[in-house]
């Protein structure tokens, strides 16, 4: 499911994100945003895949990555709304 890099470069400035990387190899597209805890949220989206990762510091976990695959551009808007929405679709990996 291969995501419009216009629509998530939208999605991304209207939640505040910087885009970080773009790498049209790896067909990465990666945004950043510090929080007001000091700590900052990284997302790397695979955008011909759908792939989400999402990178925080989590209260009790510490630092924490996150993949939802198969995400479509309404539930990249929720993610970037609130990165740590429970979708119930995600795996870890350290």
């Amino acid at each position: 499911m291969a995501l419009s890099l216009e629509a998530i470069r939208s999605i991304a400035s209207r939640h505040g994100y910087e885009e970080v990387q773009f790498n049209e190899t790896s067909r990465v597209i990666a945004f950043e945003k510090n929080t007001s805890n000091g700590g900052s949220v990284r997302f790397n989206i695979y955008y011909t895949t759908g792939t989400v990762a999402t990178c925080l510091d989590h209260p009790r976990s510490g630092k924490t990555q996150l993949f939802r695959r198969d995400q479509d551009i309404d539930d990249v808007d929720t993610l970037f709304a609130d990165p740590r929405f429970h979708s119930g679709v995600g795996y870890y990996r350290r």
